[in-house]
């Protein structure tokens, strides 16, 4: 999850809490595959973290603009992919 990569463990949690919440609302035979793939993102999310805290080297500080860079160009990538025509 994005909040607890960005605003560590406290930030992710309470963001894995709620987007739980909001799964077992939705119900199904998915619910609690869903809330556990939930908090697997939560936990990986808090390791990057506090992962990309520990590296304080030049090559780590200079990947983290290029990640984000090919992250925006895929997703304006798929954003600008045509949607069929309804008829």
């Amino acid at each position: 999850m994005a909040a607890s990569a960005f605003g560590g463990l406290p930030s992710g949690a309470l963001a894995a809490i709620i987007a739980s919440l909001g799964r077992l609302v939705l119900g199904g035979v998915g619910a609690p595959i869903g809330v556990v793939s939930i908090a697997i993102a939560a936990v990986l999310g808090a390791v990057l973290n506090w992962v990309g805290g520990q590296l304080v080297t030049r090559l780590a500080r200079t990947c983290w603009p290029l990640v984000m860079g090919v992250a925006l160009g895929v997703t304006s990538t798929a954003l600008g992919l045509p949607f069929p025509a309804s008829r």
